[in-house]
């Protein structure tokens, strides 16, 4: 696993690393919807698809907030989750 990969290296290796806040990075899909609701019963992230769908999604509106764009957001929520416009950006 990657978190094991420096217990690998001599002491001669070097390690680096770059920390980024968690909306930036991680969103996993990794709960069924019964596990997911039971997350959110509880109030904790329910990494559920629903979940990393709206992260995903709203990713693109906080970078492009970042650089100066007004994003309106949405109030009504649908499925748990205010999702606001869905931009996709690509290279």
């Amino acid at each position: 696993m990657m978190q094991d990969y420096p217990k690998l290296l001599t002491s001669a290796g070097e390690v680096g690393y770059t920390m980024y806040d968690t909306w930036y990075v991680f969103s996993p899909a990794k709960n069924n919807v019964k596990d997911a609701a039971a997350c959110v019963a509880k109030g904790i992230p329910s990494y559920g698809a629903a979940e990393a769908e709206y992260n995903f999604l709203n990713w693109t509106n906080k970078v492009l907030e970042h650089a100066g764009v007004e994003i309106e957001r949405e109030t009504e929520k649908t499925n748990g989750f205010a999702f606001g416009p869905k931009v996709l950006l690509d290279p």
